[in-house]
């Protein structure tokens, strides 16, 4: 698989995926717009770090009421 994985469980994966997918399209959207508006493709930068944290928030799945796995027995 990767270097880190044994280290890293799906929720951070899924996590880290959704930022560097939300940063490509950032930065795509604002290479778009550099050619029509230049001015306000430089706005567009500033988006980032409210789109990488929506994604990381939104990836992220909720904690399970009955706890972890393997604990309904104990």
């Amino acid at each position: 698989m990767g270097l880190m994985a044994g280290e890293i469980d799906a929720g951070e994966i899924r996590a880290l995926r959704a930022r560097a997918a939300a940063l490509v399209i950032v930065v795509a959207v604002s290479i778009g717009l550099a050619w029509v508006n230049p001015a306000a493709a430089k706005y567009c930068w500033v988006l980032i770090p409210v789109v990488v944290w929506t994604a990381e928030h939104r990836s992220a799945r909720p904690a399970s009421p009955s706890g972890p796995p393997g604990a309904a027995g104990q």
